[in-house]
């Protein structure tokens, strides 16, 4: 399959970086998630450059442009995850605490369990909080109508 050259409105080639730049916009409008290999592969079949050379200009761009997770895929996980978290310290905070109560019915001073189940139930407690921030944060966000949080 041949593909014919993208033109700027003066009949020149268009930039590759230009290239990058459109079919990244292109899919963000979309909300189809993208990566850099899919960028690079519409890249060589636009132009027809190498498939490496393609990747270093996608690299090039991305790096330049810190470009942003979209946002409806780093809410579906970051929340999520926390609960998850949380839900599970509890659950290991209760097994050990009841293993503590076991222990303090047959003599057994488990003083340090205790203190060990009471600040797994504390990380518990800290996740949540911190799931309900989030959740505030990306309230915030739609509201402001920012298209996504920044990669790290």
């Amino acid at each position: 399959m041949e593909t014919i050259p993208q033109v700027d409105e003066s009949g020149g080639p268009l930039d590759p970086l230009q290239i990058v730049q459109e079919q990244y916009e292109s899919s963000l409008r979309a909300l189809v998630p993208t990566s850099r290999n899919r960028l690079a592969k519409h890249l060589t079949g636009c132009t027809g450059m190498a498939h490496k050379d393609a990747l270093d200009v996608v690299d090039k761009y991305c790096d330049e442009k810190n470009l942003p997770v979209p946002a409806y895929l780093s809410r579906e996980f970051t929340v999520g995850w926390l609960k998850v978290l949380a839900i599970g310290w509890v659950v290991g905070a209760i097994l050990v605490l009841w293993y503590g109560k076991t222990l303090h019915q047959q003599k057994i001073t488990p003083y340090g369990l205790w203190c060990i189940g009471t600040l797994m139930m504390g990380l518990a407690v800290l996740f949540w909080i911190k799931s309900f921030e989030v959740e505030a944060n990306n309230a915030k966000a739609d509201a402001k109508g920012t298209e996504g949080k920044r990669l790290v």
